[in-house]
């Protein structure tokens, strides 16, 4: 809670783990937000050694200053209140009049703390005082080149070298002996893509339906939200800093909709069945079930009512997710539905007493498409 300072008219907001000294006026001015050169997971054929080295700008070369991170591949909602990671070394050592301040950790040393290769985190530092700047958020290996040097001498700072396993000069410099350059080679992505399906709110009305979600998704991940019946998809979403998104698609209550979701390497489905508001994900595309669409599809019942012939089905066809596309053999009309939540299907085309309608069975997540077969109506 703020504290009234006696004697004077200013209130200082502690920091959780630096109270104010008694009887002294606190700083209550945060630091400035950093500014990321790079973060770097990866392999260096000349060291034959897996450092993990963060490259940062705008530090203070003040005493006691620290870097927290959060970590948001990790958990999606953390918070600096219960989350935050303090990273080891001494921030001090930055130089020069940008702050320039180069971390090296082992492999090992990282990963205690949480970390993985392509995490993405945010990192902020704090003062003496207990004063938070704003935090910068950083993908690990996301600037990565195929055989780039990881620093050149004019650009690198203080390094405050935790990794005894790799020279620092020969990280530093970018070189070895003979000025050939060290190759870096980037890390495979050491987590999948975390998302609950209860962080996705979904609202349907009579022809939109509303799909948000709140401290959900890490940021740089992106979503693609599909029509799977109409397949009018939205224009490509990427995740900011907020770990938030809210969209509209055009889409009637009784239609499915598909996220696909990417942090560049894993991928992520969550399908939502007509009818529904619930999402179902999704990480393995395996459908063992999808061999025995035809013979679920040739349990629907083709029905004729004046002019129109009434398709529907009162067994599951496959999973949600999964339309089918009616055609009425002899006038060429089609009409597509979509699955609904309980596994049924109906629709609705033109026709009369013999006509043939051919059955096509269409699963999103697969992008395949299955001949069912026709019935009769």
């Amino acid at each position: 809670m703020p504290i009234k300072l006696a004697g004077t008219s200013q209130t200082f907001h502690p920091h959780p783990d630096q109270p104010p000294a008694l009887g002294k006026p606190a700083d209550t001015t945060p630091p400035a937000r950093p500014t990321l050169d790079g973060a770097y997971w990866g392999a260096f054929s000349y060291a034959k050694a897996d450092p993990v080295w963060i490259e940062l700008q705008g530090i203070e070369a003040l005493a006691g200053t620290r870097l927290e991170v959060l970590n948001y591949s990790a958990n999606p909602r953390a918070s600096w209140k219960t989350d935050r990671i303090q990273l080891p070394g001494s921030p001090e050592k930055a130089t020069g009049p940008s702050g320039k301040y180069g971390l090296k950790l082992t492999v090992p040393a990282a990963e205690a703390l949480g970390m993985k290769a392509w995490d993405v985190l945010a990192i902020r530092q704090v003062d003496a005082a207990g004063n938070a700047s704003e935090p910068v958020l950083a993908k690990i290996n996301s600037k990565v080149e195929s055989g780039m040097t990881l620093a050149r001498p004019s650009s690198m700072g203080a390094i405050d070298d935790l990794d005894p396993t790799t020279p620092a000069q020969i990280v530093a410099l970018g070189q070895r002996p003979g000025n050939s350059l060290v190759t870096f080679a980037a890390a495979s992505d050491g987590r999948n893509l975390l998302v609950s399906a209860d962080d996705i709110c979904v609202t349907r009305g009579e022809g939109t339906a509303k799909i948000g979600a709140n401290e959900a998704i890490e940021p740089f991940a992106k979503l693609k939200i599909t029509n799977v019946v109409t397949q009018n998809a939205l224009p490509e979403i990427v995740i900011g800093a907020s770990r938030s998104f809210e969209a509209k698609i055009l889409a009637t209550p009784d239609q499915p909709l598909l996220m696909e979701m990417s942090d560049g390497a894993h991928r992520m489905y969550a399908l939502i069945p007509g009818g529904s508001d619930r999402p179902t994900l999704i990480a393995d595309l395996f459908d063992p079930a999808w061999s025995k669409m035809a013979f679920e599809a040739a349990k629907l019942e083709a029905n004729v009512v004046g002019d129109r012939v009434k398709l529907s089905g009162p067994t599951a066809i496959g999973t949600p997710g999964t339309t089918v596309t009616f055609t009425n053999v002899r006038t060429q009309e089609k009409v597509t539905a979509g699955v609904m939540a309980d596994g049924s299907v109906s629709a609705s085309l033109g026709g009369a007493v013999g006509d043939a309608i051919h059955l096509e069975v269409w699963n999103a997540l697969r992008g395949a498409k299955l001949d069912a077969g026709v019935i009769q109506a």
